[in-house]
């Protein structure tokens, strides 16, 4: 992956004094790290809604994480401000590179704490969701253990209609599989997300790229200690092979398969695809130039049609400009 420059993680006008850099990016560093902050101890938050043990670990999780951060943040926006000293070219590229190592640090860590509030919870939001639609009365409970585990419980006593059409064994197969399902289709987003806003937003395609790898890497972890004897009680892909027959390899090559076709095929045509904004005036004369067999009466209509809409407009007013 190529290096971010560092104008894109700490913006600073050209031609500033150093006291103005140090001061902008002082104030850069301390937004920065408020937002982390407000972020972590939601995230803390709202994980401790579900948990029956002591929050005390997953707090001094937290703050260690925050501090290491607000470190390698401090000594990242350190090297931003030698590179805007204008320092020779060999080391304009030394302090690029060590910029996004540390904002790359950042990230590991805000995706750790993920991976033990934010990516369990996911998953279990898929099996309490699947089992309100195919159960009466499911009443869900969704229990987080960070760094050892998590299980959601449910009544599973009576079907609701679309549970009857699919039987007790598929709907329960169907409750325990969308729990990876939407943890899979939430990295799929993470992806997708990273690469759109990779140029204009590094930092949070950095969080979403890393958590999405992470996610899928626990995924797929756990299909495949789904086939040795380390196997724990509760392991979804366990349930899935014996209940469902579905082998705990094609979980794997599922999740490992989907992310490599989004990455490396679907994405990159998408962003070579002209979107409508970048259409020119001279685009749209060779498009109004293959009306040419169509009577000018009609022709007119779909032109007054076109100016309907505030893109075809401005095209249009350009086509008249020229």
């Amino acid at each position: 992956m190529s290096l971010v420059p560092v104008s894109s993680y700490y913006p600073i006008p050209l031609a500033e004094s150093p006291s103005y850099i140090k001061k902008k990016l002082i104030g850069q560093v301390a937004l920065l790290c408020l937002q982390e902050a407000a972020v972590f101890t939601a995230y803390v938050g709202i994980t401790s809604l579900f948990m029956m043990a002591s929050i005390t670990p997953l707090i001094l999780t937290s703050v260690i994480i925050f501090c290491i951060n607000v470190f390698a943040r401090s000594r990242a926006a350190f090297f931003a401000y030698q590179y805007y000293q204008n320092p020779p070219s060999q080391r304009k590229q030394e302090l690029v590179k060590q910029t996004n190592d540390l904002e790359s640090l950042c990230a590991t860590g805000f995706t750790f704490l993920d991976s033990i509030t934010r990516e369990p919870l996911v998953n279990e939001m898929g099996h309490a969701a699947t089992s309100i639609l195919l159960y009466k009365n499911a009443k869900p409970q969704i229990y987080i253990f960070p760094f050892k585990g998590r299980f959601t419980l449910f009544s599973s006593e009576s079907l609701r209609m679309i549970g009857s059409r699919l039987g007790q064994v598929a709907s329960q197969v169907a409750v325990i599989a969308m729990g990876s399902i939407l943890a899979l289709s939430v990295s799929l987003l993470c992806i997708v997300l990273s690469h759109k806003f990779r140029a204009s937003h590094p930092r949070l395609s950095d969080y979403g790229e890393q958590a999405a790898l992470l996610s899928l890497f626990a995924q797929a972890k756990e299909a495949l200690v789904a086939m040795t004897h380390f196997v724990k009680p509760g392991n979804d892909f366990t349930f899935l092979w014996v209940h469902g027959g579905i082998h705990p390899l094609v979980c794997v090559a599922t999740v490992v398969i989907l992310p490599i076709i989004l990455k490396l095929f679907i994405l990159p045509k998408i962003e070579e695809q002209p979107s409508p904004n970048t259409l020119n005036s001279k685009s749209l004369k060779a498009r109004l130039s293959s009306l040419s067999s169509i009577p000018t009466r009609v022709k007119d209509r779909i032109i007054r049609t076109l100016k309907i809409f505030p893109v075809f407009g401005r095209f249009e007013k350009k086509v008249h400009s020229s």
